[in-house]
């Protein structure tokens, strides 16, 4: 892994993409997504066969983020489908175990958890409740195996990053990869023929048609969420220097802006922005975040109030901020802008008053929205309605037990990272940790509006976050061995 450098990590990077986007053209006779699945495992497989030397938990830690961007992708048995992360999981488990196994002489040590994983553990016991009482425990059952494997992902990569230029390398890889998506992102935004994954059409200027980018996310949303949790990352790299490659860092950073704007995502360029003054704020730029919030409360109310404007004299602006393009339905009826969401918001929070103390199950707020829909209805179908918003849903299907248990995790996991940055601000590994909070504020924002808790990025940023704890942990312990010697 010593000779695997970041060019090398973007390139297998953009050659597994590329050919994954390519290969449903050449075989238009088949299932892209079959296609898609199985190409890039052949690239994986083709990468492990000609790398020199053994095959350590790095590589596959590196050939598991190259299969993000394909989140949707799956291969299906009826009712149940693994997803290409999921197939690529399981050879990460097996290294996984092995290599913390081989690292720890003493064995008692793979079970000492941080607090962060016992909450999690009490979390999953609710859910277990949950599931019991859902009206189809099948779903409830096989969603809480998918929870459990992401944290079992996360666990396995604050165990095994037990290295500083481990850790390094993984930082690098989750930021080139996510550039080389967004490089199909921006591709995807203005040509229409370039679509392997979902195309979503924005608007017509012309004879220019512009999508919506997800690139492997059938909403483009998710696609937002995934590069706004490394973006603050790869901006604190890029601003403290952390890696020599100051040109990949910058390239890196100018591709996840333009590939999170090509998503036209108000939730991510919301959570973005916010997650933006917070790093202002914790540097000590307080009278700028400030400044910016005043500036951006007035556009705000400004663009609300200039809504018939606007729809008349600039319909990209309008479909940008409002997305519903009929002005005429909008005007009569502004809770359309939030997309009927408000049906959703009432029925889960009639959900959670109806089960307040575990919920209805995972997974089963949307199932159930009939049951517990508004008879002042705005949204017009039978059809169930998402609620979009993670704490909402955590409340509505794991209840306050469950949602007070996540709460307490999130809350342990924000205080830990703030601690290492304070005692750490002038160390390479505080200013990395910064980035890592960063991320999180970012999951923080944008869970009120999104269903993020099966995000894999944010699994991922949980264990690099207890990885960079551990290890300052780690050497202040032997270096408090190493000074009882010395006396």
């Amino acid at each position: 892994m010593k000779n695997m450098t970041i060019s090398k990590i973007l390139i297998i990077g953009l050659v597994c993409l590329l050919i994954g986007g390519i290969l449903p053209y050449l075989f238009l006779n088949l299932s892209g997504k079959l296609i898609i699945l199985f190409g890039a495992l052949l690239v994986i497989l083709g990468l492990l066969l000609i790398k020199k030397g053994k095959i350590t938990i790095y590589d596959w830690l590196i050939l598991f983020f190259l299969s993000i961007p394909f989140h949707d992708y799956r291969i299906m048995f009826g009712s149940f489908f693994l997803r290409l992360t999921e197939v690529c999981f399981i050879p990460l488990l097996v290294w996984g175990v092995i290599q913390m196994t081989r690292q720890e002489a003493d064995r008692r040590n793979l079970f000492k958890l941080n607090a962060e994983y016992i909450i999690l553990l009490f979390f999953s016991a609710f859910t277990a409740m949950s599931v019991l009482l859902s009206a189809d425990p099948f779903v409830g059952t096989y969603r809480t195996i998918i929870l459990a494997y992401l944290v079992i992902l996360s666990f396995i990569i604050s165990k095994v990053l037990k290295e500083e230029d481990k850790i390094y390398l993984i930082v690098k890889a989750l930021i080139a990869v996510s550039a080389g998506a967004s490089i199909f992102a921006i591709l995807q935004a203005f040509l229409p023929a370039f679509q392997p994954f979902y195309p979503i059409p924005l608007i017509q200027l012309g004879s220019v048609t512009l999508y919506r980018s997800g690139v492997g996310w059938q909403n483009p949303n998710y696609f937002a969420l995934y590069l706004s949790m490394i973006l603050p990352i790869t901006y604190v790299c890029k601003i403290y220097k952390l890696f020599p490659e100051k040109k990949f860092i910058q390239t890196c950073f100018v591709l996840q802006t333009c590939g999170i704007f090509c998503t036209y995502s108000r939730l991510g360029f919301i959570s973005l922005g916010l997650t933006f003054l917070f790093l202002l704020w914790v540097r000590g730029k307080k009278t700028l975040v400030l400044i910016m919030v005043i500036v951006i409360a007035v556009l705000s109310v400004l663009t609300f109030t200039s809504m018939a404007y606007i729809y008349e004299h600039n319909p990209y602006l309008a479909v940008t901020i409002f997305r519903i393009p009929n002005p005429g339905l909008v005007l009569k009826n502004p809770l359309l802008i939030a997309g009927w969401r408000r049906d959703a918001w009432v029925a889960n929070a009639r959900m959670f008053l109806d089960h307040p103390f575990i919920g209805i199950g995972p997974f089963m707020s949307t199932a159930m929205y009939e049951q517990y829909r508004p008879t002042d209805q705005v949204y017009p179908w039978k059809s169930g309605l998402a609620v979009h918003s993670e704490y909402l849903s955590l409340l509505s299907e794991r209840g306050i037990i469950g949602t007070a248990l996540f709460f307490l995790f999130l809350l342990f996991l924000m205080t830990r990272a703030n601690l290492y940055y304070q005692q750490n601000k002038s160390a390479v590994s505080g200013k990395l940790m910064l980035g890592l909070w960063a991320s999180i504020v970012n999951f923080i924002w944008f869970s009120f509006g999104g269903a993020t808790i099966y995000s894999v990025e944010f699994w991922i940023n949980v264990g690099l976050i207890l990885a960079v704890y551990n290890l300052g942990k780690a050497k202040r312990i032997e270096e408090n061995q190493l000074n009882q010697l010395d006396k």
